[in-house]
């Protein structure tokens, strides 16, 4: 399966679903929505080898901000366990409806790859 392609549809997606989500300003649904999967899938281990690759010739804080970025479009290790990508769909604004339309989105590309993605979303 090619990861990379996969990763890229489904940002894709992500962000095309959140622009398609108006905010209200009036209603206080501020909040947050991540997709998580489980840490021990093949995704997930490919995504750990491309954040350790980012940062492979670097040293000091090069790497660690090579790292973070990578993990921009990678995930990062979930909480408590699992993988998982923080907001996808890289928008600013604060209404979970907008976080969880784009976790949604994200979602569905992995699972039309057979992935399983749970989202899991917060208000603040």
């Amino acid at each position: 399966m090619d990861f990379a392609a996969l990763l890229t549809r489904a940002h894709a997606a992500a962000k095309e679903a959140a622009k398609g989500v108006t905010e209200n300003v009036n209603e206080f649904d501020c909040g947050n929505a991540k997709v998580v999967i489980d840490g021990r899938e093949p995704l997930a281990n490919y995504c750990r080898k491309m954040i350790r690759q980012a940062g492979a010739r670097l040293e000091g804080s090069e790497k660690r901000i090579a790292e973070s970025n990578a993990s921009l479009e990678h995930g990062t290790k979930g909480y408590p366990t699992g993988w998982q990508w923080y907001k996808p769909g890289d928008d600013a604004r604060q209404s979970i409806r907008i976080h969880e339309a784009a976790a949604n989105a994200f979602r569905a590309v992995l699972t039309e790859a057979n992935i399983r993605a749970e989202v899991i979303s917060r208000l603040d």
